[in-house]
């Protein structure tokens, strides 16, 4: 959104964001291929 709408506010959300797709990964098994993704 920084690029395409010039809000850069919105990349100080991307930490919180990767923490919480990591939580709800480690919780369901069938998400854990998608969470190692976000580890790389």
């Amino acid at each position: 959104m920084d690029i395409r709408d010039g809000k850069p506010a919105h990349l100080k959300d991307i930490p919180l964001t990767l923490e919480y797709i990591d939580e709800v990964c480690s919780k369901y098994e069938e998400l854990n291929p998608l969470g190692k993704l976000f580890k790389r």
